[in-house]
């Protein structure tokens, strides 16, 4: 009896040549079909595929190449930049529909895997949807941060200082990234 388990569940677990494990399928359809969801865990996926959750971490880890844990984060990080290219959420709002539980958890990991923050990102988004036009800080405060711009020059500045640090050779001597004197910036055609 065993022996027939044993081949029952090899059979069951294995997958043809140049296909992904179907339990594993199941369990990526899972998660993106639950992303906003904070509480959303291995405990919960792996349940969901019915596999105790040591088994379900080696052979998402087996299967995928990389850790569950992992795999989740950058699914949320790619959802959430899909929202800040086609939305106009804010910020905190783009967390919350990516399921994180605190937005600035989210900055943090988005950061630590884009290389920019959330902010940086739109910025860049909004200049690059218009290389050459000039946007004015008041406009790009308004529709980056959402909101009214009062007194939002020295944020829209430290932002844009930032940027270059990540885009530029020379920040100092931009090349794509240029202030237009009294007017605001542009991203130079390329």
């Amino acid at each position: 009896i065993m022996e027939a388990t044993k081949q029952l569940l090899g059979r069951l677990f294995q997958k043809p040549a140049g296909q992904s494990n179907h339990l594993i399928e199941l369990a990526k359809e899972f998660v993106n079909e639950h992303l906003p969801d904070p509480t959303l865990d291995m405990a919960l996926v792996s349940d969901h595929v019915g596999l105790s959750k040591i088994y379900f971490c080696r052979l998402f880890h087996k299967e995928e190449g990389v850790s569950f844990s992992n795999y989740l984060k950058l699914a949320r990080i790619e959802r959430a930049k899909q929202l800040l290219l086609q939305t106009n959420m804010k910020v905190f709002e783009i967390s919350d529909a990516a399921g994180f539980s605190n937005a600035k958890y989210f900055g943090y990991v988005f950061k630590q895997e884009v290389g920019l923050t959330p902010l940086e990102f739109q910025i860049l988004r909004l200049l690059m949807s218009r290389p050459g036009q000039v946007f004015s800080m008041v406009q790009i405060y308004e529709q980056v941060w959402k909101d009214v711009a009062l007194g939002s020059e020295n944020t829209v500045a430290v932002h844009i200082r930032h940027l270059r640090e990540k885009i530029e050779i020379d920040p100092a001597h931009p090349r794509y990234l240029k202030v237009v004197w009294g007017l605001g910036y542009k991203m130079e055609q390329s």
